[in-house]
């Protein structure tokens, strides 16, 4: 019963082994260089660069901020004059709109863009 066990066993696992795929040699290298760590690595270092280009560049534009604000207050109150108790409602509302735009700080900002640029390009290498 054993052998016949050990048999099937060392025959599924033959089965097994010439079922993997033999790679040529240009598929190899494409492999382990899609699976490297570094390439990854220098991938996402680049994307990082990039989003950083890309936000110094929107630091340029001008912004817009608007705010609303709209509540209820509602309690019990004595009346000043006739000395009894009043039930108040206050309804209130809040607006606001501003917005900015940079027109001048040393050309620092400028220098960033190309810094940012300068960066990106060289991640891409």
């Amino acid at each position: 019963m054993k052998t016949i066990c050990v048999t099937l066993l060392l025959g599924l696992i033959g089965l097994y082994a010439s079922a993997q795929n033999k790679l040529t040699l240009k598929q190899a290298i494409q492999m382990g260089i899609a699976n490297n760590l570094n390439v990854n690595q220098s991938d996402l270092q680049m994307q990082k660069a990039d989003i950083y280009w890309n936000q110094s560049k929107a630091q340029m534009l001008p912004n817009l901020n608007a705010s609303l604000d709209h509540g209820i207050n509602q309690g019990r109150s004595i009346d000043p004059y006739t000395n009894g108790y009043i039930n108040k409602k206050v309804d209130y509302a809040s607006y606001g709109a501003s917005s900015s735009l940079l027109l001048y700080n040393g050309s620092s900002l400028h220098n960033l863009i190309k810094s940012n640029s300068l960066g990106y390009e060289a991640s891409k290498m």
